[in-house]
Protein backbone atom coordinates (compact mmCIF):
# COMPACT_ATOMS: atom_id res chain seq x y z
CA UNK A 1 0.00 0.00 0.00
CA UNK A 2 1.51 3.33 -1.07
CA UNK A 3 1.76 6.21 1.34
CA UNK A 4 -1.67 7.94 1.27
CA UNK A 5 -0.19 11.25 0.09
CA UNK A 6 1.06 9.54 -3.07
CA UNK A 7 -2.04 7.64 -4.07
CA UNK A 8 -3.82 10.42 -5.93
CA UNK A 9 -0.76 11.68 -7.76
CA UNK A 10 0.41 8.29 -8.96
CA UNK A 11 -3.02 7.04 -9.94
CA UNK A 12 -2.77 8.81 -13.30
CA UNK A 13 0.96 8.28 -13.73
CA UNK A 14 2.69 5.55 -15.71
CA UNK A 15 2.33 2.22 -13.91
CA UNK A 16 5.26 1.12 -11.80
CA UNK A 17 5.07 -2.50 -12.95
CA UNK A 18 8.37 -4.08 -14.03
CA UNK A 19 8.42 -6.50 -16.95
CA UNK A 20 11.15 -9.12 -16.64
CA UNK A 21 13.25 -9.57 -19.80
CA UNK A 22 13.52 -13.19 -20.97
CA UNK A 23 17.32 -13.23 -20.80
CA UNK A 24 19.86 -12.19 -18.16
CA UNK A 25 21.67 -9.85 -17.68
CA UNK A 26 19.39 -6.86 -17.22
CA UNK A 27 20.33 -5.29 -13.87
CA UNK A 28 23.64 -3.44 -14.20
CA UNK A 29 23.64 -3.75 -18.00
CA UNK A 30 22.10 -5.61 -20.91
CA UNK A 31 23.57 -7.57 -23.81
CA UNK A 32 22.87 -4.60 -26.08
CA UNK A 33 24.78 -2.27 -23.75
CA UNK A 34 27.70 -4.69 -23.68
CA UNK A 35 27.80 -4.58 -27.48
CA UNK A 36 27.67 -0.77 -27.54
CA UNK A 37 30.48 -0.53 -25.00
CA UNK A 38 32.65 -2.88 -27.06
CA UNK A 39 31.99 -0.81 -30.17
CA UNK A 40 32.90 2.38 -28.34
CA UNK A 41 36.11 0.80 -27.08
CA UNK A 42 37.03 -0.09 -30.67
CA UNK A 43 36.61 3.54 -31.72
CA UNK A 44 37.72 5.66 -28.79
CA UNK A 45 41.05 5.32 -26.93
CA UNK A 46 39.62 6.49 -23.59
CA UNK A 47 36.83 3.89 -23.83
CA UNK A 48 39.39 1.21 -24.63
CA UNK A 49 41.36 2.13 -21.52
CA UNK A 50 38.21 2.00 -19.40
CA UNK A 51 37.16 -1.40 -20.76
CA UNK A 52 40.67 -2.81 -20.46
CA UNK A 53 40.74 -1.73 -16.82
CA UNK A 54 37.52 -3.68 -16.18
CA UNK A 55 38.86 -6.75 -17.97
CA UNK A 56 42.26 -6.62 -16.29
CA UNK A 57 40.74 -6.27 -12.83
CA UNK A 58 38.40 -9.23 -13.42
CA UNK A 59 41.24 -11.36 -14.74
CA UNK A 60 43.45 -10.56 -11.75
CA UNK A 61 40.74 -11.27 -9.19
CA UNK A 62 39.64 -14.53 -10.79
CA UNK A 63 43.23 -15.76 -10.82
CA UNK A 64 43.13 -15.94 -7.03
CA UNK A 65 41.35 -18.71 -5.13
CA UNK A 66 38.11 -17.65 -3.50
CA UNK A 67 38.95 -19.10 -0.11
CA UNK A 68 36.40 -19.90 2.59
CA UNK A 69 33.35 -17.72 3.14
CA UNK A 70 34.09 -15.18 5.91
CA UNK A 71 32.44 -15.74 9.27
CA UNK A 72 29.19 -14.04 10.23
CA UNK A 73 29.85 -10.44 11.19
CA UNK A 74 33.12 -10.14 9.28
CA UNK A 75 33.24 -6.96 7.18
CA UNK A 76 35.31 -8.88 4.63
CA UNK A 77 31.94 -9.88 3.16
CA UNK A 78 31.87 -6.48 1.47
CA UNK A 79 35.14 -7.11 -0.30
CA UNK A 80 34.09 -10.59 -1.41
CA UNK A 81 30.77 -9.36 -2.83
CA UNK A 82 32.54 -6.49 -4.55
CA UNK A 83 35.01 -8.89 -6.15
CA UNK A 84 32.22 -11.18 -7.31
CA UNK A 85 30.52 -8.25 -9.01
CA UNK A 86 33.76 -7.02 -10.63
CA UNK A 87 34.59 -10.46 -12.02
CA UNK A 88 31.01 -10.95 -13.19
CA UNK A 89 31.17 -7.59 -14.96
CA UNK A 90 34.45 -8.51 -16.61
CA UNK A 91 33.16 -11.85 -17.86
CA UNK A 92 30.10 -10.14 -19.33
CA UNK A 93 32.47 -8.35 -21.70
CA UNK A 94 35.03 -11.13 -22.17
CA UNK A 95 32.79 -14.21 -22.19
CA UNK A 96 35.44 -15.95 -20.09
CA UNK A 97 33.79 -19.12 -18.78
CA UNK A 98 36.39 -19.59 -16.03
CA UNK A 99 35.50 -16.18 -14.62
CA UNK A 100 31.79 -17.01 -14.69
CA UNK A 101 32.57 -20.24 -12.83
CA UNK A 102 34.56 -18.26 -10.24
CA UNK A 103 31.53 -16.06 -9.61
CA UNK A 104 29.22 -19.10 -9.56
CA UNK A 105 31.36 -20.81 -6.93
CA UNK A 106 31.33 -17.72 -4.73
CA UNK A 107 27.57 -17.35 -4.96
CA UNK A 108 27.01 -21.03 -4.22
CA UNK A 109 29.32 -20.85 -1.21
CA UNK A 110 27.23 -18.00 0.18
CA UNK A 111 23.98 -19.85 -0.63
CA UNK A 112 25.30 -22.82 1.36
CA UNK A 113 26.27 -20.68 4.37
CA UNK A 114 23.49 -18.07 4.51
CA UNK A 115 20.61 -20.23 5.76
CA UNK A 116 22.69 -21.29 8.76
CA UNK A 117 23.44 -17.79 9.97
CA UNK A 118 21.02 -16.48 12.61
CA UNK A 119 19.01 -13.33 12.05
CA UNK A 120 20.50 -10.63 14.29
CA UNK A 121 18.06 -8.04 15.66
CA UNK A 122 15.70 -8.78 12.75
CA UNK A 123 18.15 -6.79 10.60
CA UNK A 124 21.06 -8.85 9.30
CA UNK A 125 22.33 -12.39 8.77
CA UNK A 126 25.77 -12.11 7.17
CA UNK A 127 26.57 -9.17 9.44
CA UNK A 128 25.93 -8.29 13.06
CA UNK A 129 26.28 -4.50 12.77
CA UNK A 130 23.29 -3.18 10.82
CA UNK A 131 20.90 -3.73 7.94
CA UNK A 132 22.86 -1.11 5.98
CA UNK A 133 25.87 -3.42 5.89
CA UNK A 134 23.70 -6.29 4.68
CA UNK A 135 21.96 -4.22 2.01
CA UNK A 136 25.20 -2.94 0.47
CA UNK A 137 26.44 -6.53 0.32
CA UNK A 138 23.23 -7.84 -1.27
CA UNK A 139 23.24 -5.14 -3.98
CA UNK A 140 26.57 -6.45 -5.29
CA UNK A 141 25.52 -10.10 -5.00
CA UNK A 142 22.26 -9.58 -6.90
CA UNK A 143 24.06 -7.79 -9.73
CA UNK A 144 26.78 -10.44 -9.84
CA UNK A 145 24.20 -13.22 -10.07
CA UNK A 146 22.33 -11.47 -12.87
CA UNK A 147 25.54 -11.18 -14.90
CA UNK A 148 26.27 -14.93 -14.79
CA UNK A 149 22.79 -16.42 -14.46
CA UNK A 150 22.48 -17.20 -18.19
CA UNK A 151 26.18 -17.70 -18.90
CA UNK A 152 25.75 -21.47 -18.97
CA UNK A 153 27.74 -22.26 -15.84
CA UNK A 154 24.82 -22.76 -13.42
CA UNK A 155 22.43 -25.68 -13.45
CA UNK A 156 18.74 -25.14 -12.80
CA UNK A 157 19.17 -26.43 -9.25
CA UNK A 158 22.15 -24.14 -8.62
CA UNK A 159 20.16 -21.15 -9.83
CA UNK A 160 17.28 -22.09 -7.50
CA UNK A 161 19.76 -22.47 -4.62
CA UNK A 162 21.26 -19.00 -5.13
CA UNK A 163 17.90 -17.34 -5.74
CA UNK A 164 16.01 -18.94 -2.84
CA UNK A 165 18.65 -19.58 -0.17
CA UNK A 166 20.71 -16.43 -0.66
CA UNK A 167 18.95 -13.64 -2.55
CA UNK A 168 15.30 -14.08 -1.57
CA UNK A 169 16.38 -15.15 1.93
CA UNK A 170 18.13 -11.80 2.43
CA UNK A 171 14.88 -9.83 2.06
CA UNK A 172 13.95 -10.70 5.65
CA UNK A 173 16.55 -8.16 6.76
CA UNK A 174 14.98 -5.18 4.96
CA UNK A 175 11.36 -5.90 4.07
CA UNK A 176 8.69 -4.67 6.49
CA UNK A 177 5.32 -6.25 5.71
CA UNK A 178 3.31 -4.76 8.58
CA UNK A 179 4.35 -1.28 9.69
CA UNK A 180 1.88 -1.41 12.57
CA UNK A 181 3.27 -4.59 14.12
CA UNK A 182 6.91 -4.88 13.02
CA UNK A 183 9.15 -3.38 15.76
CA UNK A 184 11.63 -2.22 13.12
CA UNK A 185 9.04 0.24 11.82
CA UNK A 186 9.63 2.41 14.90
CA UNK A 187 13.19 2.92 13.65
CA UNK A 188 13.41 5.71 11.08
CA UNK A 189 16.16 3.76 9.34
CA UNK A 190 13.41 1.51 7.96
CA UNK A 191 11.46 4.48 6.62
CA UNK A 192 14.00 7.16 5.73
CA UNK A 193 17.70 7.93 5.89
CA UNK A 194 20.39 6.53 3.61
CA UNK A 195 19.61 3.13 5.13
CA UNK A 196 16.21 2.97 3.45
CA UNK A 197 17.73 3.88 0.08
CA UNK A 198 19.97 0.83 0.32
CA UNK A 199 17.12 -1.33 1.69
CA UNK A 200 14.94 -0.51 -1.31
CA UNK A 201 17.77 -1.09 -3.75
CA UNK A 202 18.58 -4.48 -2.20
CA UNK A 203 14.98 -5.73 -2.17
CA UNK A 204 14.23 -4.36 -5.62
CA UNK A 205 17.35 -5.84 -7.23
CA UNK A 206 16.69 -9.21 -5.60
CA UNK A 207 13.14 -9.12 -6.92
CA UNK A 208 14.27 -8.27 -10.43
CA UNK A 209 17.14 -10.77 -10.45
CA UNK A 210 14.89 -13.61 -9.30
CA UNK A 211 11.86 -12.45 -11.34
CA UNK A 212 9.83 -12.13 -8.14
CA UNK A 213 7.07 -9.54 -8.76
CA UNK A 214 6.25 -9.06 -5.07
CA UNK A 215 9.82 -8.21 -4.11
CA UNK A 216 10.37 -6.02 -7.15
CA UNK A 217 7.20 -4.06 -6.48
CA UNK A 218 8.01 -3.70 -2.77
CA UNK A 219 10.77 -1.26 -3.73
CA UNK A 220 8.20 0.73 -5.70
CA UNK A 221 4.86 0.70 -3.90
CA UNK A 222 5.46 -0.23 -0.28
CA UNK A 223 4.47 2.61 2.11
CA UNK A 224 8.06 3.83 2.30
CA UNK A 225 9.13 2.78 -1.18
CA UNK A 226 10.94 4.76 -3.86
CA UNK A 227 8.17 7.35 -4.46
CA UNK A 228 8.02 8.12 -0.75
CA UNK A 229 11.79 8.45 -0.58
CA UNK A 230 11.73 11.00 -3.41
CA UNK A 231 8.73 12.89 -2.01
CA UNK A 232 9.90 12.97 1.60
CA UNK A 233 13.66 12.51 1.72
CA UNK A 234 14.75 14.78 -1.13
CA UNK A 235 14.42 18.33 0.10
CA UNK A 236 13.14 21.12 -2.10
CA UNK A 237 16.69 22.29 -2.77
CA UNK A 238 17.59 18.80 -4.04
CA UNK A 239 19.73 17.76 -1.09
CA UNK A 240 18.98 14.47 0.63
CA UNK A 241 17.26 14.54 4.00
CA UNK A 242 20.41 14.22 6.12
CA UNK A 243 21.86 17.35 4.47
CA UNK A 244 25.35 15.85 4.34
CA UNK A 245 27.14 16.07 0.95
CA UNK A 246 28.82 12.76 1.72
CA UNK A 247 25.59 10.94 2.54
CA UNK A 248 23.90 12.66 -0.40
CA UNK A 249 26.32 10.99 -2.83
CA UNK A 250 26.11 7.75 -0.84
CA UNK A 251 22.35 7.68 -1.45
CA UNK A 252 22.83 8.32 -5.17
CA UNK A 253 25.19 5.34 -5.34
CA UNK A 254 22.48 3.25 -3.68
CA UNK A 255 19.62 4.34 -5.94
CA UNK A 256 21.24 4.22 -9.36
CA UNK A 257 21.67 0.41 -9.47
CA UNK A 258 17.94 0.13 -8.74
CA UNK A 259 17.00 2.84 -11.26
CA UNK A 260 19.11 1.28 -14.02
CA UNK A 261 17.71 -2.20 -13.37
CA UNK A 262 14.13 -0.89 -13.31
CA UNK A 263 14.77 1.01 -16.55
CA UNK A 264 15.84 -2.24 -18.18
CA UNK A 265 12.53 -3.71 -16.96
CA UNK A 266 10.35 -0.93 -18.33
CA UNK A 267 9.98 1.28 -15.24
CA UNK A 268 11.35 4.82 -15.54
CA UNK A 269 12.22 6.03 -12.05
CA UNK A 270 14.50 8.73 -13.41
CA UNK A 271 11.58 10.83 -14.62
CA UNK A 272 9.15 10.02 -11.82
CA UNK A 273 7.78 13.24 -10.35
CA UNK A 274 5.85 13.26 -7.07
CA UNK A 275 4.35 15.85 -4.78
CA UNK A 276 6.31 16.65 -1.61
CA UNK A 277 5.48 14.92 1.68
CA UNK A 278 6.02 16.79 4.92
CA UNK A 279 5.11 14.23 7.53
CA UNK A 280 6.52 15.33 10.86
CA UNK A 281 7.67 11.88 11.89
CA UNK A 282 11.27 12.91 12.23
CA UNK A 283 12.86 12.34 15.60
CA UNK A 284 16.24 13.77 14.64
CA UNK A 285 15.56 16.22 11.79
CA UNK A 286 13.21 19.06 11.06
CA UNK A 287 11.28 19.77 7.89
CA UNK A 288 13.13 22.36 5.79
CA UNK A 289 10.94 22.45 2.68
CA UNK A 290 9.28 25.73 1.77
CA UNK A 291 8.03 24.80 -1.70
CA UNK A 292 5.14 22.72 -2.99
CA UNK A 293 6.90 21.99 -6.28
CA UNK A 294 7.13 18.32 -7.33
CA UNK A 295 10.16 16.26 -6.36
CA UNK A 296 12.28 14.07 -8.64
CA UNK A 297 15.58 12.23 -8.56
CA UNK A 298 17.06 14.72 -11.04
CA UNK A 299 17.19 17.34 -8.27
CA UNK A 300 19.85 15.36 -6.42
CA UNK A 301 22.42 15.69 -9.20
CA UNK A 302 22.52 19.46 -9.51
CA UNK A 303 22.01 20.32 -5.82
CA UNK A 304 25.68 19.80 -4.79
CA UNK A 305 26.79 22.38 -7.37
CA UNK A 306 25.00 25.06 -5.35
CA UNK A 307 26.82 24.04 -2.17
CA UNK A 308 30.25 24.17 -3.74
CA UNK A 309 32.83 26.91 -3.34
CA UNK A 310 34.59 28.26 -6.46
CA UNK A 311 37.21 25.49 -6.26
CA UNK A 312 34.34 22.93 -6.13
CA UNK A 313 35.07 21.97 -2.52
CA UNK A 314 32.22 22.22 -0.03
CA UNK A 315 31.60 22.47 3.72
CA UNK A 316 32.11 19.27 5.71
CA UNK A 317 28.55 19.02 7.00
CA UNK A 318 27.11 15.97 8.72
CA UNK A 319 30.11 13.65 8.79
CA UNK A 320 30.96 14.49 5.18
CA UNK A 321 34.26 14.99 3.43
CA UNK A 322 35.09 18.39 1.92
CA UNK A 323 35.08 17.36 -1.72
CA UNK A 324 35.92 18.64 -4.23
CA UNK A 325 33.07 17.74 -6.57
CA UNK A 326 34.19 15.40 -9.31
CA UNK A 327 32.22 14.04 -12.22
CA UNK A 328 31.95 10.25 -11.92
CA UNK A 329 29.90 7.30 -13.17
CA UNK A 330 26.78 8.50 -11.39
CA UNK A 331 26.92 11.86 -13.17
CA UNK A 332 27.51 10.14 -16.50
CA UNK A 333 24.35 8.06 -16.01
CA UNK A 334 22.48 11.22 -15.00
CA UNK A 335 23.71 13.03 -18.13
CA UNK A 336 22.37 10.21 -20.30
CA UNK A 337 18.96 10.73 -18.73
CA UNK A 338 18.59 14.51 -18.52
CA UNK A 339 21.35 16.14 -20.61
CA UNK A 340 21.61 18.86 -18.01
CA UNK A 341 24.27 21.44 -19.05
CA UNK A 342 25.47 21.70 -15.45
CA UNK A 343 26.30 17.98 -15.48
CA UNK A 344 28.01 18.45 -18.84
CA UNK A 345 30.21 21.11 -17.26
CA UNK A 346 31.08 18.88 -14.31
CA UNK A 347 31.84 15.89 -16.51
CA UNK A 348 33.85 18.06 -18.88
CA UNK A 349 36.28 18.81 -16.07
CA UNK A 350 36.94 15.19 -15.23
CA UNK A 351 36.57 12.97 -18.28
CA UNK A 352 39.81 11.25 -19.36
CA UNK A 353 41.94 13.27 -21.76
CA UNK A 354 41.66 11.64 -25.17
CA UNK A 355 44.52 10.94 -27.54
CA UNK A 356 45.13 14.00 -29.69
CA UNK A 357 43.24 16.32 -27.37
CA UNK A 358 46.47 17.73 -25.97
CA UNK A 359 50.05 17.19 -27.06
CA UNK A 360 51.34 16.93 -23.52
CA UNK A 361 50.13 16.74 -19.98
CA UNK A 362 51.59 16.72 -16.51
CA UNK A 363 52.37 13.97 -14.04
CA UNK A 364 53.69 14.03 -10.50
CA UNK A 365 52.47 14.07 -6.93
CA UNK A 366 49.61 15.58 -4.95
CA UNK A 367 49.20 15.96 -1.18
CA UNK A 368 46.35 17.32 0.88
CA UNK A 369 44.97 17.15 4.44
CA UNK A 370 47.86 16.23 6.78
CA UNK A 371 51.14 14.87 5.49
CA UNK A 372 54.89 14.68 5.88
CA UNK A 373 56.85 12.62 3.34
CA UNK A 374 60.27 12.45 1.75
CA UNK A 375 60.85 11.66 -1.94
CA UNK A 376 64.17 10.50 -3.34
CA UNK A 377 65.41 9.09 -6.64
CA UNK A 378 62.54 10.46 -8.72
CA UNK A 379 62.98 9.53 -12.38
CA UNK A 380 60.79 10.29 -15.38
CA UNK A 381 61.60 8.01 -18.29
CA UNK A 382 64.91 7.24 -16.63
CA UNK A 383 65.99 10.85 -16.01
CA UNK A 384 65.52 13.32 -13.15
CA UNK A 385 62.47 15.47 -13.98
CA UNK A 386 62.39 19.21 -14.48
CA UNK A 387 59.50 20.44 -12.37
CA UNK A 388 56.88 22.55 -14.13
CA UNK A 389 55.03 23.32 -10.90
CA UNK A 390 56.22 23.19 -7.33
CA UNK A 391 53.94 24.30 -4.50
CA UNK A 392 55.45 25.87 -1.40
CA UNK A 393 55.04 22.78 0.78
CA UNK A 394 57.58 20.86 -1.36
CA UNK A 395 61.12 21.60 -0.18
CA UNK A 396 63.59 20.66 -2.92
CA UNK A 397 66.97 19.60 -1.57
CA UNK A 398 70.09 18.37 -3.34
CA UNK A 399 69.23 14.69 -2.88
CA UNK A 400 65.63 14.65 -1.71
CA UNK A 401 62.30 16.45 -1.65
CA UNK A 402 60.32 16.87 1.57
CA UNK A 403 56.64 17.73 1.64
CA UNK A 404 55.29 18.93 4.98
CA UNK A 405 51.90 20.27 6.03
CA UNK A 406 53.54 22.34 8.80
CA UNK A 407 51.03 21.01 11.30
CA UNK A 408 47.82 22.15 9.67
CA UNK A 409 45.37 20.51 7.32
CA UNK A 410 45.82 21.87 3.78
CA UNK A 411 44.26 21.87 0.34
CA UNK A 412 45.75 20.44 -2.86
CA UNK A 413 49.52 20.86 -3.27
CA UNK A 414 51.21 19.63 -6.43
CA UNK A 415 54.65 18.63 -7.63
CA UNK A 416 54.29 18.30 -11.41
CA UNK A 417 56.40 17.79 -14.49
CA UNK A 418 55.61 17.72 -18.21
CA UNK A 419 55.01 14.31 -19.77
CA UNK A 420 53.16 12.66 -22.62
CA UNK A 421 49.93 11.48 -20.95
CA UNK A 422 49.83 8.12 -22.71
CA UNK A 423 53.55 7.24 -22.61
CA UNK A 424 55.69 7.76 -19.52
CA UNK A 425 57.36 5.89 -16.68
CA UNK A 426 57.54 7.69 -13.34
CA UNK A 427 59.67 6.13 -10.60
CA UNK A 428 60.22 7.28 -7.04
CA UNK A 429 61.15 6.28 -3.50
CA UNK A 430 58.72 7.49 -0.86
CA UNK A 431 59.21 7.55 2.91
CA UNK A 432 56.39 8.37 5.28
CA UNK A 433 57.90 10.52 8.03
CA UNK A 434 54.98 10.77 10.48
CA UNK A 435 51.68 9.02 11.06
CA UNK A 436 49.07 11.69 10.32
CA UNK A 437 46.16 9.30 10.81
CA UNK A 438 43.17 8.85 8.53
CA UNK A 439 43.30 12.38 7.02
CA UNK A 440 46.70 11.53 5.50
CA UNK A 441 46.48 11.89 1.71
CA UNK A 442 49.28 11.25 -0.78
CA UNK A 443 48.66 10.64 -4.47
CA UNK A 444 50.42 10.05 -7.74
CA UNK A 445 48.68 12.16 -10.39
CA UNK A 446 48.74 11.90 -14.17
CA UNK A 447 46.64 13.13 -17.08
CA UNK A 448 46.81 16.49 -15.30
CA UNK A 449 45.36 18.99 -17.76
CA UNK A 450 47.80 21.93 -18.26
CA UNK A 451 44.75 24.20 -18.35
CA UNK A 452 43.00 22.83 -15.26
CA UNK A 453 44.75 20.90 -12.48
CA UNK A 454 41.40 19.57 -11.27
CA UNK A 455 41.09 17.53 -14.48
CA UNK A 456 43.39 14.69 -13.46
CA UNK A 457 43.69 11.03 -12.65
CA UNK A 458 45.01 9.89 -9.29
CA UNK A 459 46.35 6.86 -7.44
CA UNK A 460 46.63 6.87 -3.65
CA UNK A 461 49.99 5.78 -2.26
CA UNK A 462 49.59 6.49 1.46
CA UNK A 463 48.14 3.05 2.16
CA UNK A 464 51.12 1.38 0.50
CA UNK A 465 53.63 3.06 2.82
CA UNK A 466 52.45 1.65 6.10
CA UNK A 467 55.70 1.69 8.11
CA UNK A 468 56.92 5.06 9.33
CA UNK A 469 60.50 5.79 8.26
CA UNK A 470 60.71 2.93 5.77
CA UNK A 471 61.49 3.84 2.13
CA UNK A 472 59.21 2.31 -0.53
CA UNK A 473 60.29 2.15 -4.17
CA UNK A 474 57.47 2.44 -6.71
CA UNK A 475 56.78 3.11 -10.37
CA UNK A 476 53.76 4.22 -12.41
CA UNK A 477 53.08 3.94 -16.12
CA UNK A 478 49.86 4.30 -18.17
CA UNK A 479 48.10 1.32 -19.70
CA UNK A 480 45.99 1.15 -22.83
CA UNK A 481 46.53 2.43 -26.34
CA UNK A 482 45.66 6.11 -26.23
Amino acid sequence: MLHPALLGLLAAAAPLSPVFPPQHPYLALTAAEVARARDKADRLPWARRALDAVLDEAKGLAARPLGPVPAKGDTKHWGVAGDLFKVALGQAFSGDRAQAEWVRDGLLAYADAYPGWPLTNLRCKAFTQSSLYEAMWVVNLAQAYDLVADSGVLTAEQRRHVEDDLLRASAVCFKVDDYAADPRARDLHFRCYNFQAWHLSAVGLVGLATRDPALARYALDSPYGFPHLVAHDIRDDGMFWERSPGYHHFVISALLPLCEAMRHCGVDLYHLSVAPIRDRDEDCHYVTDSSDQPKSLAMMFTAPLYLAFPDTSYAALGDSDRGPLRGDWTDLIAWEQWHDPQLAWLLGRDVPLQAGQVGSGRVGFLHYYRYRYRYTDILLDGRPPVWARTDATYKLGDQDITVDDAGSSQNDHYLLTEATPSDFVLEWTLTRLVDSGDPDRAWVVWHVDPRDDANRRTFGVAGHCREIGRPYRSAARPTGTG
